[in-house]
Protein backbone atom coordinates (compact mmCIF):
# COMPACT_ATOMS: atom_id res chain seq x y z
CA UNK A 1 0.00 0.00 0.00
CA UNK A 2 1.54 3.34 -0.99
CA UNK A 3 0.59 6.80 0.18
CA UNK A 4 1.76 9.92 -1.65
CA UNK A 5 2.23 13.20 0.17
CA UNK A 6 3.76 16.17 -1.63
CA UNK A 7 7.23 15.15 -2.75
CA UNK A 8 7.74 12.36 -0.23
CA UNK A 9 6.75 8.76 -0.80
CA UNK A 10 5.63 6.81 2.21
CA UNK A 11 5.56 3.07 2.09
CA UNK A 12 3.14 1.63 4.59
CA UNK A 13 3.12 -2.08 5.29
CA UNK A 14 0.03 -3.45 7.00
CA UNK A 15 0.47 -6.76 8.75
CA UNK A 16 -2.13 -8.89 10.49
CA UNK A 17 -1.38 -10.87 13.58
CA UNK A 18 -3.83 -13.51 14.78
CA UNK A 19 -4.15 -15.38 18.03
CA UNK A 20 -6.46 -18.37 17.69
CA UNK A 21 -6.17 -19.67 21.23
CA UNK A 22 -7.95 -16.92 23.16
CA UNK A 23 -10.56 -18.25 25.55
CA UNK A 24 -13.91 -16.63 26.13
CA UNK A 25 -13.47 -16.87 29.90
CA UNK A 26 -10.26 -16.31 31.77
CA UNK A 27 -8.81 -18.71 34.35
CA UNK A 28 -10.85 -21.69 33.19
CA UNK A 29 -9.95 -24.99 31.64
CA UNK A 30 -9.76 -25.13 27.84
CA UNK A 31 -13.24 -25.53 26.35
CA UNK A 32 -14.09 -28.82 24.76
CA UNK A 33 -15.92 -27.23 21.87
CA UNK A 34 -13.90 -25.12 19.42
CA UNK A 35 -16.92 -22.88 18.76
CA UNK A 36 -16.47 -21.31 22.17
CA UNK A 37 -13.06 -19.93 21.21
CA UNK A 38 -12.59 -16.42 19.91
CA UNK A 39 -10.21 -15.30 17.22
CA UNK A 40 -8.62 -11.94 17.86
CA UNK A 41 -7.02 -10.05 15.02
CA UNK A 42 -4.74 -7.09 15.51
CA UNK A 43 -3.34 -4.92 12.73
CA UNK A 44 -0.30 -2.72 12.91
CA UNK A 45 1.38 -0.55 10.32
CA UNK A 46 5.01 0.09 9.64
CA UNK A 47 5.72 3.33 7.78
CA UNK A 48 8.98 4.05 5.99
CA UNK A 49 9.47 7.59 4.73
CA UNK A 50 11.91 8.25 1.89
CA UNK A 51 12.53 11.46 0.01
CA UNK A 52 12.66 10.83 -3.72
CA UNK A 53 13.45 14.26 -5.13
CA UNK A 54 17.06 15.12 -5.71
CA UNK A 55 18.51 18.56 -5.16
CA UNK A 56 18.41 19.27 -8.91
CA UNK A 57 14.70 18.40 -9.10
CA UNK A 58 13.89 20.61 -6.11
CA UNK A 59 15.94 23.49 -7.54
CA UNK A 60 14.19 23.10 -10.88
CA UNK A 61 10.78 23.15 -9.20
CA UNK A 62 11.74 26.27 -7.25
CA UNK A 63 12.95 27.97 -10.44
CA UNK A 64 9.68 27.09 -12.22
CA UNK A 65 7.65 28.45 -9.30
CA UNK A 66 9.61 31.72 -9.20
CA UNK A 67 9.28 32.06 -13.00
CA UNK A 68 5.51 31.61 -12.69
CA UNK A 69 5.29 34.26 -9.98
CA UNK A 70 7.31 36.70 -12.09
CA UNK A 71 5.05 36.06 -15.11
CA UNK A 72 1.94 36.66 -12.99
CA UNK A 73 3.37 39.89 -11.61
CA UNK A 74 4.23 41.06 -15.12
CA UNK A 75 0.66 40.37 -16.31
CA UNK A 76 -0.75 42.20 -13.28
CA UNK A 77 1.46 45.26 -13.88
CA UNK A 78 0.66 45.35 -17.61
CA UNK A 79 -3.11 45.12 -17.04
CA UNK A 80 -3.05 47.66 -14.21
CA UNK A 81 -0.93 50.19 -16.15
CA UNK A 82 -3.03 49.90 -19.33
CA UNK A 83 -6.29 50.44 -17.46
CA UNK A 84 -4.77 53.22 -15.36
CA UNK A 85 -3.68 55.05 -18.52
CA UNK A 86 -7.28 55.20 -19.87
CA UNK A 87 -9.33 58.33 -19.33
CA UNK A 88 -12.41 58.34 -17.11
CA UNK A 89 -14.60 58.53 -20.22
CA UNK A 90 -12.94 55.46 -21.80
CA UNK A 91 -13.31 53.56 -18.53
CA UNK A 92 -16.99 54.57 -18.33
CA UNK A 93 -17.51 53.28 -21.90
CA UNK A 94 -16.10 49.93 -20.77
CA UNK A 95 -18.31 49.93 -17.66
CA UNK A 96 -15.33 50.19 -15.33
CA UNK A 97 -14.88 52.62 -12.48
CA UNK A 98 -11.36 53.71 -11.61
CA UNK A 99 -11.65 52.05 -8.18
CA UNK A 100 -12.18 48.67 -9.90
CA UNK A 101 -8.83 48.65 -11.75
CA UNK A 102 -6.90 46.81 -9.05
CA UNK A 103 -9.49 44.04 -8.69
CA UNK A 104 -9.72 43.62 -12.49
CA UNK A 105 -5.93 43.28 -12.73
CA UNK A 106 -5.98 40.66 -9.94
CA UNK A 107 -8.75 38.74 -11.71
CA UNK A 108 -6.69 38.75 -14.91
CA UNK A 109 -3.84 37.05 -13.06
CA UNK A 110 -6.07 34.41 -11.43
CA UNK A 111 -7.45 33.19 -14.78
Amino acid sequence: MQFLHSSNDSLGIVQLQQNHNCRTQQNTAPPADIRKRKTKTMAFITANHTATNSFAERASALFAQVSGIIAQRKLYNTTFNELQSLSNRDLADLGIHRSMIKSIALDAVKK
